[in-house]
């Protein structure tokens, strides 16, 4: 189950909270950073990595580059993937510099922040292609030393795992 770590106020939070958790989501709140991103361990909340950041930017502008800067510096959540909730008047003033993936405009439509979190989490997940071996069928992730065969993972020892991908590597040889 993904975990996000949601900053927004007490009350925006009781309210975005079971929206989050309705898409199968674990949720960490943290109000604490929107007002001061004073320096906050990330990594000391239950030692959970955290799969992407949603911040209610609450009308907050001016406060959001500091926020994603702490939260680019710290392990739980360098590489998470940052959704700003923004309202549509706060929009025009919106720096689009911000280290943000994404955004979705509030009041929130549930199927569409459904699709931005499942194409972020999608996105974070992506290997780079050198790390990817596909044929036909075949998906081969180097990175994570997983094994698909259309779509479905097969569970492999180390050594199958190696040899697997030492054959489908040098498809044009023969080996005894």
């Amino acid at each position: 189950m993904p975990t996000i770590l949601l900053l927004a106020e007490d009350s925006e939070c009781d309210r975005l909270k079971p929206v989050f958790e309705s898409l199968g989501h674990e949720v960490v709140h943290l109000p604490a950073l929107l007002s001061s991103p004073s320096p906050i361990d990330l990594s000391a909340e239950d030692g959970r990595q955290i799969d992407l950041v949603a911040i209610d930017t609450d009308d907050q502008l001016e406060h959001l580059e500091p926020v994603i800067q702490h939260l680019k510096d710290q392990t739980a959540t360098r590489e998470a993937p940052v959704l700003l909730l923004i309202d549509e008047e706060a929009l025009p003033g919106l720096d689009f510099g911000l280290d943000a993936d994404d955004l979705a405009v509030k009041p929130l439509r549930q199927g569409e922040l459904r699709a931005r979190i499942r194409r972020l989490l999608w996105e974070a997940d992506r290997p780079d292609d050198d790390q990817m071996i596909k044929v036909k069928d075949l998906l081969i992730n180097k990175s994570r030393y997983e094994v698909r065969v259309k779509g479905v993972t097969v569970n492999m020892t180390l050594k199958e795992y190696e040899l697997l991908q030492h054959l489908v590597t040098h498809a044009d040889r023969v080996f005894t």
